[in-house]
């Protein structure tokens, strides 16, 4: 998998932690100054038996990391890390071998996760190539908070309730308080086993609309094994979409309008490993991604909140260029 690797500027002081773990996921904290005293309240029991619903602390030097993980009984998503010094953190979320859509195979995950001020109210989800189908996960933070699907009867969510739903076509999300929106790839065997660009598990944090960007360089990462191939999915306004261009050639073709939400309009193509600009003067939102056999990888391109770093896991840091 990949992530968007946050600037410091972002980094906040309370997270309720995202990933796909009906059981044994996991979370990371990484304090960015000594003496940071975070605050961890699990959702359900921890493997190291740290009791679920009560907090704990654990003190922290720049740089040192503390790891969670959950049983093989609950798992861990709902969880609240916040510091007690109002020192800042990153945390990321994700899962050692996680299945999903209960299909095998299973594959490593993972994702930064923004902190809960930079959350949301209304976001659109943008289906994956390849794909019949794709988990969606929707977490609040705040008691009573009513979650609505294209308009749809509204879901009460209490602060870590979440909503784990599939999809198969995009779909328009808001929310009466601020929540996360995670998209989830399901394993290989749901669509085909065989040799081939079907990928495996990974997810991906969505931007709220209101976090969108003009302009982005992003790197597809090259051959990850037989039959690679790599996309590029874009949520945009639909009066945005006429000036919308990939690597300097226009792709208002490519767009449909949401049904949800006619205001906006969503495209996926294909592209070529390597280099890439996706520009926008009305401002989008976006994320690239690639698969092989049983091999994927997903990030987001970028918000403006800062100027985004992503990490691929192989050692490869490139910097994202964002609009301020």
């Amino acid at each position: 998998d990949a992530t968007l690797v946050l600037p410091r500027s972002v980094l906040g002081t309370h997270y309720r932690v995202m990933n796909y773990d009906t059981t044994a996921g996991l979370f990371v904290v990484v304090a960015l100054e000594c003496n940071t005293t975070v605050q961890i309240t699990p959702s359900n029991t921890t493997l190291a038996g740290s009791a679920g619903g009560v907090p704990f602390t654990v003190v922290l030097d720049s740089g040192q990391t503390y790891q969670v993980k959950a049983t093989a009984v609950a798992g861990l998503i709902g969880s609240v890390v916040e510091t007690l010094d109002n020192k800042p953190i990153a945390v990321f979320g994700g899962h050692n071998i996680a299945v999903i859509g209960n299909c095998m195979a299973g594959d490593h995950i993972m994702d930064q996760l923004y902190p809960t001020e930079l959350w949301g109210t209304e976001y659109i989800t943008n289906p994956l190539q390849s794909r019949t189908w794709d988990q969606i996960m929707i977490l609040a933070n705040t008691n009573g908070t009513d979650v609505t699907i294209d308009g749809g009867t509204p879901i009460t969510l209490n602060a870590g309730d979440f909503i784990d739903t599939a999809v198969s076509a995009p779909i328009y999300i808001s929310s009466t308080a601020p929540v996360a929106v995670s998209e989830f790839a399901t394993g290989a065997a749901c669509f085909n086993n065989s040799i081939g660009p079907y990928g495996d598990p990974f997810m991906v944090g969505l931007n709220p609309l209101s976090f969108t960007i003009d302009t982005t360089l992003f790197e597809a990462l090259g051959t990850l094994g037989a039959s690679t191939v790599h996309y590029v999915n874009i949520v945009a306004k639909t009066s945005g979409v006429p000036i919308m261009e990939l690597d300097g050639s226009s792709i208002s073709g490519m767009f449909t309008t949401v049904a949800g939400n006619g205001l906006y309009s969503y495209a996926s193509t294909s592209i070529t490993p390597g280099t890439h600009t996706l520009t926008g003067d009305s401002g989008f939102t976006a994320f690239t991604y690639g698969f092989a056999n049983k091999v994927a990888y997903c990030y987001s391109l970028g918000n403006t909140n800062g100027d985004p770093v992503f990490y691929s896991g192989t050692g490869a840091v490139t910097t994202s260029v964002s609009a301020d």
